[in-house]
């Protein structure tokens, strides 16, 4: 991935990441924790990805293509305690996080929203 011409691209990528754990951690998201996705295919998704890979975090993808029950259920039986959200998901997460036991604060909406949904 590195090359001497895209070594700024190489450096903001190494930002992004490095920022976005220590967002996790910040947010109490530490080493071996559960962090659910309904993410959309976005370069957060990358970023992401890579966070977790430095900091111990277990990413576990959930499918937004789901009624909020049967994400609700995915979520129960994966036992996350966070979730990570792209604003095109939001609705459904929220409606799927109403039957657990998973705080606002554990919500966490990444990403920007576009407009083809």
């Amino acid at each position: 991935m590195c090359s001497l011409g895209n070594a700024s691209l190489n450096q903001a990528f190494s930002n992004r990441v490095n920022r976005l754990g220590h967002a996790l951690f910040a947010a109490g998201i530490g080493k071996n924790q559960k962090v659910a996705t309904t993410v959309l295919n976005c370069l957060e998704l990358l970023d992401l990805y890579s966070a977790a890979a430095k900091t111990g975090v277990v990413v576990v993808p959930m499918n937004s293509l789901l009624q909020p029950r049967g994400l609700a259920d995915l979520l129960r039986e994966a036992d996350t305690e966070f979730i990570l959200t792209h604003p095109n998901c939001a609705d459904l997460v929220s409606a799927a996080r109403e039957a657990l036991d998973i705080p606002d604060s554990n919500h966490i909406i990444i990403g920007t929203e576009s407009q083809e949904g």
